[in-house]
């Protein structure tokens, strides 16, 4: 299955903090992805910091928090 890479800056509307993402998503929705979806790998980190706030890689090893969760939501819908 066709694996395609996207990496960018996004700024969190309801704080106005910028965090930096990396994600993997597929063409198709897969049991690997997100909810059964398409990203099968999703990393944000603050800018300027060095430790992933978000890490998913086929499980959750960091999940959203209160902080991260509009900027993952906007990723979700973007690429899921």
């Amino acid at each position: 299955m066709a694996r395609t890479e996207a990496e960018g800056v996004i700024v969190c509307p309801a704080t106005h903090r910028r965090f930096r993402y990396f994600v993997k998503h597929l063409k198709r929705n897969s049991s690997r992805g997100i909810d059964g979806a398409r990203i099968t790998k999703l990393n944000i980190r603050r800018i300027g910091e060095d430790e992933d706030i978000v890490d998913f890689d086929g499980i959750w090893n960091l999940e959203p928090t209160d902080e991260t969760r509009v900027v993952f939501e906007i990723l979700r819908k973007t690429y899921n």
